[in-house]
């Protein structure tokens, strides 16, 4: 059995396979995800790609949009490279047969996004991150240098001497891997709250596996809320978070109250073109001033055919749901999006730990300051992950790690014994209480008192996964992540309200 790697990337959504893909063939590379490639967050992602072209007009606009959206808090070194490597990154993409939207002339086409002040955002109809996440696999699928293991999950990573081991799940079967070089892309951790847009594999793991190694984690309660999460009233699933893009307000879509009156123009100039955080809070002062939670998002002024044509995924996912968005007001509600904060990384995506990186949403560049600008997600994904590549292969070129194989106590642990059921009722009640606390306590905004009572709370849960418990499954790792990270948020809002 294969057990050592060059590098391994745990994550496979838009910054892993992208990682993977701009590291020198030389080396060999294990990608590993719990589920399939295709279960991430950047499979999701509708909108589009936030990309300016090298004009320094165009760089200077979507700079100062940037730190507008995200309240001046942004890293400028690292928000500067975010943009300056914009377009060199689109193309990379472009050559690897992303085919973003055109006009008649072969132009690409550029879409208009909350925060924006001029249309920049690259797209593919309204399933951008399914398109570069396809293709960017197709990609490195023929690469032989790259090996995948799916629905593998990962139980623990350690640091031992200059080499690391990964612990995982696969065929029921508990294995060690050692690599030279350790990549975590497992994306943001929307499952510890009650209602979110994240995948259902966003359980916060790799921020788990980062910490106990000893890395750094910042602004882990910086949590984006989307303003437009579908809310299906019709069938009674008041929890299912389908997104419904900025594009669609990009492109003229309005907001209105249970009168179905528009009122985004009572609470900034911006209206539903304003940043995320704004239309989110804006939504709620609605709420609280109708004594309702009845929200719309309202597009059948345009064209049935030009609906359907731009946002086919949108259009069919809603009309399998009971709405035509064509003919119908969509019942929206603010819904959890997007962690700004995570793994703390410099510009080359580097940990404090020696070879440890990280890159995606899990980590922390500092790009997007306390709230993220539309489309500038995947961007990030892109620049900085090709940045960590680049490091990646100059470190292995310089041949400073020795072989794997001095490792006198490497060991293949192959292991049926600690695989047994597990009680999954237990584990989905603590889920259950962890997803109530934090969506009563942090749900866009932060109510301290029902904060403090939840960090308790989640202290005592922590140790009850632990009793009785004498297996590791995915369902107990997943569960003890979610209440590390809810535990970790709650510190952070507890500890900077006692500044």
């Amino acid at each position: 059995m294969k057990n050592q790697y060059d590098v391994v990337i745990i994550g496979t959504g838009i910054a892993g396979l992208y990682t993977s893909a701009n590291i020198s063939n030389k080396y060999n590379i294990l990608l590993i995800t719990k589920d399939k490639y295709i279960k991430s967050n950047s499979y999701l992602a509708q909108g589009g790609i936030a990309a300016s072209s090298k004009n320094d007009e165009d760089i200077k606009s979507h700079i100062k949009d940037s730190l507008k959206a995200g309240n001046n808090k942004n890293n400028i070194k690292n928000l500067n490279i975010l943009i300056k490597y914009a377009e060199e990154n689109i193309n990379n993409l472009i050559t690897y047969g992303v085919d973003f939207d055109k006009d008649s002339e072969g132009n690409l086409l550029r879409t208009l996004e909350g925060g924006h002040s001029k249309p920049r955002i690259l797209h593919y109809k309204d399933y951008t991150g399914k398109e570069i996440t396809s293709k960017l696999f197709s990609y490195i699928k023929l690469k032989k240098n790259i090996y995948l293991k799916e629905n593998t999950t990962v139980i623990n990573c350690k640091k031992i001497k200059n080499f690391f081991e990964i612990e995982i799940i696969e065929n029921n079967k508990i294995k060690l891997i050692y690599s030279k070089v350790l990549v975590i892309s497992t994306g943001g951790i929307g499952q510890v709250f009650k209602y979110t847009t994240n995948s259902c594999v966003s359980t916060g793991d790799g921020i788990v596996f980062a910490k106990n190694m000893g890395a750094k984690i910042k602004d882990i309660s910086l949590i984006q809320f989307h303003p437009t999460a579908f809310i299906n009233k019709k069938s009674n699933k008041n929890n299912q978070c389908l997104l419904l893009s900025e594009a669609l307000r990009g492109e003229g879509a309005i907001l209105l109250n249970k009168n179905k009156q528009i009122f985004m123009e009572k609470y900034t100039q911006l209206k539903e073109l304003a940043p995320r955080d704004i239309v989110s809070r804006s939504i709620l002062k609605e709420v609280e001033k109708q004594n309702s939670n009845d929200i719309f998002l309202s597009i059948k002024h345009k064209e049935k055919l030009y609906i359907k044509k731009r946002f086919p995924y949108i259009y069919k996912k809603l009309l399998e749901n009971g709405y035509d968005i064509s003919k119908e007001d969509i019942p929206i509600f603010p819904c959890q999006h997007y962690l700004m904060g995570g793994i703390e990384v410099d510009e080359n995506s580097k940990t404090n730990i020696e070879n440890l990186y990280a890159v995606g949403e899990v980590s922390n560049t500092g790009v997007h300051g306390t709230n993220r600008l539309a489309s500038n997600s995947l961007l990030e994904a892109i620049v900085f992950s090709k940045r960590a590549a680049i490091d990646i292969t100059k470190i292995l070129e310089k041949n400073i790690i020795e072989d794997i194989s001095i490792i006198k106590d490497l060991k293949i642990l192959n292991n049926t014994d600690k695989i047994n059921s597990i009680n999954n009722t237990d584990m989905d009640e603590i889920k259950k209480e962890i997803n109530n606390l934090i969506q009563e306590s942090m749900f866009v905004n932060i109510n301290i008192k029902k904060a403090i009572e939840a960090l308790k709370t989640s202290k005592i849960l922590l140790k009850k996964i632990d009793i009785n418990i004498s297996t590791l499954t995915k369902e107990y790792i997943e569960t003890k992540s979610i209440v590390s990270i809810a535990l970790m948020i709650l510190e952070e809002v507890v500890n900077n309200n006692d500044k």
